[in-house]
């Protein structure tokens, strides 16, 4: 332990002639020892200070005391009348004594032997003291006479000037600066760009640092570029700013890029290039952009920036400079001349390589590097694999540290010639991380400690996704994430659809290591079977499923994921009877666990098995409960598909302005969750309730904006066919709103046929409507594979009556009511053709029994009053069948909260609107 001891001369005059410079001063001696981690105590009118020594960079915590109070001292200087304070290791019980032992003619701060060597790097020392008149309990303390200044003047590389002055006299605007690193480009560039800019910030964009490519957009939306912009540009530019620059940020760890990230970042940058370009020229300046390292820019990162520039309006009013080290072997003729770069794309942008060369590059090994200074620069190494550099003075407070002591390092780093930016240090060391390993040994792990613990307080805070590439950073630090963490990595990729890295950790062999060999098994598992639940087809589907399930010990929160998969599989293959077992104790074990995220899921699925049971109001109870864990757990993933299949359980039930709000629900959190797919789908779904509403207008525009838009890809048969649907559905509204004539899609899938017969009869060709019925039935197939966890568009109807219904069922169900409407409607028809139509729709209506949850149920009892109007049935069928149609209206209308939404529903619909009419007609009305 490292003590200090303070005091005053004369203290009690002080009090009362200057108590305000007092408490002045002792309020620093405290703020200064606390900042650096210290504790506090008063003794005899002495301050005491005690720390233990084993933060990062100790003794620069020490120097930064020392310095706040000389400081303070030097200024009340004239006040005071001399003080004293000592530091040293464990100075026992005598440290009063040593205070009052030191010569009173000989105030200032005074080190014993065990310090002296470990502020030596940072302090000038007196002689020590000895013999005379000095007792020997301080025999060896040394006075420090004066402090070394790290802001002195640092040693300028020798590019440095040399870059300043060509490109002043060249006139280049877009420019590579190639050479080694560490030479100087990057200063001279910067500096030459100060000259440019006056007091504006440069957009500086560095590549490979902080994390995966894309976040390096992001991150040159710094605090300064951000207030700059901030003074010229509409407050709903900077706060869309705001927001998808956290978007990104969040996926720094990631190297693979969802479509739905690399949209967002495509937007955040258009918009940060015209806020930028647009503020700086009406400085009346030129704006400036640099692109540090773009030899270390992957290739996804260049197509972004490269594609999104030939486009930019700003890109000929501003000045465009980059850095690149050249790799081995790079070529130096034309036909080469940007492969130097690492990628040719970026001769689209610049137009002249500047090449330097110098024999300096990388220190091999600096001497006489305190331990401090290396603690700092293993720990700048480990932070800058994952954090951007504006974020380093927070991390080191976040774990506790003076942020001043981050400041102080990177100044004597600078003076030593090892960064060539204080903002963005990168050390000047070859091998750094390896070199501060050999010579901190077993110092290193609290280094690494801090770093696993600024990962795991950035993903509480929401500011980090966890995915496997984190369980990786933890691992390489030498820790591990919660065993929820690893749950929500591997969950949370393959959601995103970034799990490459997993698979190839499961064919190269390490993923065991990154998620502990003994969690393997229901880990690889679980993997397996949410990636096909999520991306496969069927096939995929059923053979992920044929693997046995792990038998050991397994963790509770790991079962019931595995449960939950499983559920799903076998509401998928419509094995309710199993899905209702393993959702069952699915929920028992989630109830169980801490952190919630898995009961949302599990109410979800529990939701369906009570809806394939027809029992809906359990379904509806369930939905609730599962919207409600979903959003306390923060799970939005959930949310999203919840609030989607919520909305489809309220359309079945009758409740279509509370299907509306979820569908709402549903498609904006998936698009803030990046689950663009079930956006798409819940979009779709709000243009289905326009349909069902008689909003066929509202409802093709819907229809046609998804069309134009481009979706997300999709390997799965079971995501095929969106474009298919869309145009299906776009077919449908322009036969209701009667445009003649009504196109038909250029490929056709089972819902178009369907609408092909829908518009067959509405437009009076009822042989037709017959003879397309006939075709599309004997088309139609048994069986269909549920698709639970990924959009599903091979149908309309999917996710919602069809989860209900056999997909032959259903289609023969409305088939045989158009059939049999059109087989009453042909002049000069056979009497057999009405009573067999007749007997088609008393079957539906009666024998089948139609459930509450049809949608349907008046249409049919409207249909089957049609056939037996045509057919001349007595009054009083008519009217039973008329008034049933009517009653079961009323009964769906009633369950609309919404007046609006039911006068739509009862005025809107085209078929509605007849069943209205023929009530009046019977004065049901």
């Amino acid at each position: 332990m490292v003590e200090m001891l303070f005091s005053l001369r004369f203290q009690s005059q002080l009090r009362r002639t200057r108590p305000q410079l007092f408490s002045s001063i002792e309020r620093t001696v405290v703020e200064a020892v606390t900042r650096s981690g210290g504790k506090i105590g008063f003794e005899r009118r002495c301050v005491t200070a005690s720390f233990e020594a084993l933060s990062i960079g100790f003794w620069l915590d020490m120097l930064l005391i020392l310095e706040s109070l000389l400081k303070s001292l030097e200024e009340a200087a004239p006040e005071l009348y001399g003080y004293r304070c000592i530091l040293g290791r464990n100075l026992g019980d005598d440290r009063l004594s040593m205070l009052r032992a030191l010569p009173i003619g000989a105030p200032g701060f005074w080190c014993a032997p065990s310090v002296q060597d470990e502020l030596s790097p940072y302090a000038v020392f007196e002689e020590r003291l000895a013999g005379g008149t000095v007792k020997s309990i301080v025999q060896g303390f040394a006075r420090i006479r004066s402090i070394r200044s790290g802001a002195g003047a640092a040693r300028v590389s020798p590019c440095v000037e040399q870059v300043q002055r060509i490109l002043q006299s060249g006139g280049y605007r877009n420019a590579v600066l190639l050479g080694p690193r560490f030479i100087g480009k990057r200063e001279g560039l910067y500096r030459h760009c100060a000259a440019l800019l006056m007091d504006a910030p440069p957009l500086a964009v560095r590549f490979g640092s902080g994390g995966a490519g894309l976040c390096c957009y992001a991150d040159a939306y710094s605090a300064p570029v951000r207030s700059l912009i901030k003074h010229l540009n509409a407050e709903e530019s900077v706060q869309e700013l705001d927001l998808l620059a956290a978007i990104i940020l969040r996926e720094r760890l990631r190297d693979q890029y969802s479509p739905y990230l690399f949209q967002k970042t495509q937007r955040f940058l258009a918009l940060l290039l015209e806020c930028y370009c647009k503020t700086v020229s009406a400085m009346k300046i030129k704006p400036v952009i640099i692109l540090e390292n773009i030899h270390e820019a992957d290739a996804k990162t260049v197509q972004l920036f490269t594609a999104l520039w030939q486009r930019a309006p700003a890109k000929n009013i501003c000045r465009i400079f980059a850095t690149c080290a050249p790799s081995a072997g790079s070529g130096k003729g034309n036909s080469r001349r940007f492969d130097v770069t690492g990628n040719p794309a970026w001769a689209k942008v610049f137009s002249k390589i500047i090449r330097f060369s110098t024999d300096e590059s990388v220190t091999e090994n600096p001497p006489g590097l305190p331990r401090d200074l290396w603690e700092i620069a293993y720990a700048l190494c480990l932070l800058r694999r994952c954090f951007p550099a504006a974020s380093f003075p927070g991390l080191f407070e976040q774990a506790g540290k003076n942020p001043l002591t981050l400041k102080r390092a990177l100044e004597f780093f600078s003076l030593l010639g090892l960064i060539d930016s204080i903002e963005d240090p990168i050390l000047r060391i070859h091998g750094c991380a390896l070199q501060a390993e050999q010579t901190l040994g077993e110092h290193t792990e609290p280094i690494r400690a801090m770093v696993r613990n600024c990962l795991l307080t950035w993903v509480e805070e929401g500011k980090l996704q966890p995915c496997f590439n984190l369980l990786k950073a933890l691992r390489e630090l030498g820790g591990e994430a919660s065993l929820f963490t690893i749950r929500d990595a591997l969950t949370g990729d393959i959601l995103n659809g970034t799990y490459k890295g997993i698979e190839e950790a499961l064919r190269e062999g390490y993923f065991k290591t990154v998620v502990d060999e003994s969690r393997f098994p229901s880990l690889r598992y679980i993997f397996k079977t949410l990636k096909a639940l999520s991306h496969g087809d069927e096939a995929e589907i059923r053979g992920a499923f044929a693997e046995p399930i792990p038998e050991q010990d397994i963790f509770p929160g790991y079962k019931a994921q595995i449960l939950a998969n499983l559920t799903g599989y076998y509401y998928g293959i419509q094995n309710v009877t199993s899905a209702a077992k393993t959702v069952k104790e699915a929920m028992i074990l989630s109830q169980g666990l801490q952190d919630g995220k898995s009961l949302a899921q599990v109410y979800r699925l529990l939701s369906l098995v009570n809806l394939s049971r027809q029992r809906i109001g359990d379904a509806l109870e369930y939905f609730s409960f599962a919207l409600e864990r979903a959003a306390a757990s923060e799970n939005y993933d959930e949310l999203a598909v919840t609030a989607y299949y919520a909305a489809g359980v309220q359309f079945l039930y009758g409740n279509i302005s509370q299907a509306e709000r979820l569908a709402r629900q549903a498609e904006e959190t998936a698009l803030d969750c990046g689950r663009t797919g079930w956006a798409d789908r819940a979009r779709f779904f709000l243009g289905r309730l326009q349909f069902e509403t008689g909003r066929y207008e509202e409802a093709l525009a819907i229809f046609e904006g998804l069309l134009k838009e481009e979706g997300v890809a999709s390997p799965a048969a079971a995501s095929a066919g969106r474009d298919l649907t869309l145009a299906a559905w776009i077919y449908r509204c322009n036969i209701f709103l009667q445009k003649n004539p009504a196109r038909k899609p250029a490929e056709m899938n089972s819902d178009a046929f369907l609408f092909e017969v829908e518009g067959a009869y509405l437009s009076g060709k009822y042989e037709l409507t017959v003879t397309l019925a006939d075709r599309l039935q004997a088309s139609l197939v048994n069986g269909s594979f549920i698709f639970v966890e990924q959009p599903d568009w091979r149908s309309g109807f999917s996710q919602c009556e069809l989860l209900l219904c056999a997909h032959r069922d259903f289609f023969l169900r409305l088939l045989s009511t158009y059939r049999a409407m059109a087989r009453c409607r042909i002049s000069g028809g056979p009497g057999t053709n009405r009573a067999q139509a007749i007997e088609s729709m008393r079957r539906i209506t009666k024998e089948e029994g139609l459930p509450e949850t049809e949608p349907r149920e008046a249409f049919y009892f409207y249909a089957y009053y049609q056939v037996l109007q045509e057919a001349g049935a007595p009054e009083v069928d008519m009217n039973t069948a008329i008034s049933m149609a009517f009653k079961r209206l009323q009964r769906r209308a009633s369950r609309i909260d919404d007046m609006e939404t039911k006068r739509a529903f009862l005025s809107g619909d085209y078929w509605n609107q007849a069943l209205g009419r023929a009530a009046k007609l019977h004065k049901l009305i």
